[in-house]
């Protein structure tokens, strides 16, 4: 069959070049170790930055919600699934972090395709960063908008590109906060400036910031809170993304913006629309 020596060809060429991907087998975690073919190893490879993948409190609070609403969702949140747990911990984030309105995804991944192709159309702008995750690339993609990726934090070349666009089409800045390969950090304060300079929206995903910077662990935007550019701006012109399965140690995403955005994307968004929603912990309720 031509399909399978197409696939058997592609494989054999990864495995040439040192590319092919195994997935290792974990039978066991206890705190920072992991246990691979009966040993227990120093697991340098999370992104549980905090340990609270195996924080107690949360594993009750876990199992709680269990207790409370079942092992899954059941549906999605536009059918019959959004209960008040999901409810409060939006409220939680947005608060948190001081948004008008906020909105829960299943993933990450998710998060930043739902986003972005909602509110990305074919005649938009999207300027992004040459080191984003390649969730944010896949998202810029499947939108359909002109997608211009400009050199690693380079404002000078990101503002170059900006001024060359004089139509009033929608414009829309995406970085990572914290860049996972290099875990270098956005410049947040020149973004935002640009953002207000060219009337753009400024897209971040703060994956690996949340939890981990500013004062009180609420991401990038508190890290950089005292920049006089961050008081200046308004929250409208920012959709922010965090993940909670880094430092949160959980799984799912949280999307942070003006409240017409969240309006739009759950009314639009078919990766929001047409997937079951996440379960969640009686923690959430408190």
């Amino acid at each position: 069959m031509i399909l399978l020596d197409e696939i058997d060809s592609s494989l054999k060429d990864l495995k040439k070049r040192s590319l092919i991907r195994k997935r290792v087998v974990v039978s066991g975690r206890k705190k920072n170790k992991i246990k691979i073919n009966g040993r227990w190893l120093i697991n340098f490879a999370s992104n549980d930055y905090l340990g609270l993948s195996q924080n107690s409190s949360i594993k009750k609070a876990i199992i709680s919600g269990i207790n409370k609403y079942g092992n899954g969702g059941s549906s999605s949140h536009l059918v019959s699934g959004h209960t008040e747990a999901h409810q409060n911990i939006e409220k939680i984030t947005k608060n948190n972090i001081g948004f008008a309105s906020s909105i829960l995804f299943s993933s990450g991944y998710l998060a930043n395709l739902g986003i972005i192709t909602t509110i990305a159309e074919k005649d938009s702008f999207i300027y992004a960063d040459k080191l984003n995750h390649a969730s944010l690339n896949d998202a810029c993609i499947l939108s359909r908008g002109k997608f211009i990726r400009f050199p690693h934090s380079d404002m000078v070349a990101l503002e170059n590109h900006l001024k060359k666009n004089k139509t009033k089409k929608k414009k829309l800045i995406v970085t990572d906060g914290v860049f996972s390969m290099d875990g270098d950090l956005a410049n947040i304060p020149d973004l935002i400036k640009l953002a207000k300079k060219y009337d753009a929206y400024l897209y971040i995903d703060d994956a690996h910031g949340y939890g981990i910077l500013g004062k009180s662990g609420q991401g990038i935007l508190e890290h950089f809170e005292k920049k006089d550019s961050i008081k200046k701006i308004s929250k409208e012109r920012i959709i922010y993304t965090l993940t909670l399965s880094k430092a949160v140690g959980i799984s799912g995403a949280l999307v942070c913006a003006n409240k017409k955005i969240v309006d739009l994307v759950i009314n639009k968004s078919r990766a929001y629309i047409y997937t079951c929603l996440l379960y969640t912990s009686d923690a959430a309720d408190e």
